[in-house]
């Protein structure tokens, strides 16, 4: 009896230790993604990130890097073949798979891996700088987007104009600033065009700009600082409200930023 006891709790511990640490594998087969998981993957791949910019951005998924150090995401997960969550582990380097129990949903897989789709035994490397046109351009060649024309879009005639204002959350890569500028941009738009309002960190200033946009979902911005920092570029957007950019500043350095919907 003691035998079968020691038996039975020594199969007990396998297959324990085998559930907890089985590893997230690549998936395959069909996944479409719409316009805010296609937000979200862009992120993914182009932000670097910590756990409170993770949900500073409405991303799904879990990191344990709870410092203010920012630095790209691990696993980019696909829950039950069809939710997003973006896996990060405490520091920079650390390349392993996260451990099935950590996916807490019955069904767990990833479809990218660093800066690389992995998905269907594809080795697609993305680059860092990528637009979120040029992303959802790859995604459509490799069947995972439909292109879709936006619902409701105004006009620019007179019967159709419109006004808007808000705030809205925003992460703001600047070379020269180290970590991640998180913070609130609140905006004025009228007909697809509008002014913006950012507060830097570290009492550096205020920046305010202006924006347009163009029916293809593509746009322009620039901005101008009380530090006599600017900066300007290009911007995609979606008709959800969140916003990419990326530009340069008067001295050539690189800036990026996403603002949630």
């Amino acid at each position: 009896m003691l035998k079968i006891k020691k038996l039975l709790s020594l199969i007990f511990l396998i297959c324990f230790t085998t559930c907890v640490n089985a590893k997230v594998k690549p998936g395959s087969g069909d996944l479409i993604f719409n316009e805010d998981t296609v937000r979200q993957l862009h992120i993914y791949f182009t932000t670097k990130l910590n756990a409170a910019s993770l949900k500073q951005l409405g991303v799904s998924g879990f990191s344990f890097n709870y410092s203010d150090t920012t630095f790209y995401a691990n696993h980019f997960l696909i829950k039950n073949k069809k939710v997003p969550s973006v896996f990060q582990w405490d520091r920079e380097g650390v390349n392993l798979g996260p451990e099935k129990g950590l996916c807490s949903s019955p069904s767990c897989e990833y479809f990218a891996k660093k800066n690389k789709i992995v998905w269907n035994k594809v080795n697609k490397k993305i680059s860092r700088d990528i637009s979120l046109v040029e992303l959802k351009k790859i995604l459509q060649n490799l069947g995972h987007y439909k292109n879709s024309t936006p619902q409701g879009a105004a006009t620019s005639s007179s019967n159709n104009s419109y006004s808007m204002n808000g705030e809205r959350p925003i992460a703001l890569s600047w070379d020269g600033y180290t970590n991640l500028i998180a913070g609130t941009i609140s905006f004025n738009e009228t007909n697809y065009k509008g002014s913006i309002n950012l507060q830097l960190p570290n009492n550096d200033g205020n920046c305010e700009g202006t924006y347009t946009l163009k029916q293809d979902m593509t746009g322009t911005w620039a901005i101008l600082c009380s530090n006599r920092m600017g900066a300007s570029g290009s911007l995609n957007w979606t008709n959800n409200g969140s916003v990419t950019g990326s530009g340069i500043d008067q001295n050539n350095q690189k800036v990026k930023f996403t603002v949630s919907p």
